[in-house]
């Protein structure tokens, strides 16, 4: 009987440290899952931290570069020269409003035309077109109405593969030249 005593309190012994161990690998399991999680979780934050702070920089950088946009509008429209932009063909694509009250025109689909000698406007394209910066030549333009204006031009071409342009100043000059 002794012995059979012994046995049960044994396999008793048995399965509770079974049962214990099997609780504390439970543990173990749960407390590795949940430090897992707990990392994930802190990764998951980290990164969203990290996203928050990029659009936060990508906010910044779009302001400020809507500002310098602004600006240099601004500048363009504000001007007392006239700026302009040509394709290669001497043909206007954009101007700022100096340039259209010196020549009298409204926008830029209204100006045909706007060179008297066009032989020597195609010398200058030529020149231009071969990469020398031209600044302060005197060219003749005319206006809306017909009438002749000196001005002084300065312009560079722009090699660009998608739009290759000329971009340039002038002033007018004609009360100086008469």
């Amino acid at each position: 009987d002794l012995l059979v005593g012994d046995l049960e309190g044994l396999e008793h012994r048995l399965l509770v440290d079974r049962a214990d161990s099997a609780v504390t690998s439970r543990r173990n399991a749960l407390l590795i899952v949940g430090l897992g999680c707990f990392s994930a979780i802190a990764l998951i934050g980290f990164a969203g931290l990290l996203i928050r702070m990029d659009l936060s920089r990508r906010r910044a950088a779009e302001s400020e570069l809507k500002a310098a946009e602004e600006r240099y509008r601004l500048l363009f429209d504000r001007s007392q020269s006239g700026i302009f932009r040509t394709n290669r063909e001497g043909v206007l694509l954009e101007c700022n409003p100096a340039f259209s009250r010196m020549l009298g025109y409204r926008n830029v689909e209204d100006a045909p035309d706007l060179h008297t000698d066009r032989d020597a406007m195609t010398r200058i394209l030529q020149r231009l077109l071969t990469g020398e910066a031209i600044t302060d030549v005197e060219v003749p333009l005319k206006r809306r109405n017909g009438e002749a204006v000196w001005a002084l031009m300065s312009a560079v071409y722009m090699a660009d593969t998608a739009d290759p342009h000329f971009e340039g100043t002038i002033i007018d000059i004609t009360d100086r030249k008469q």
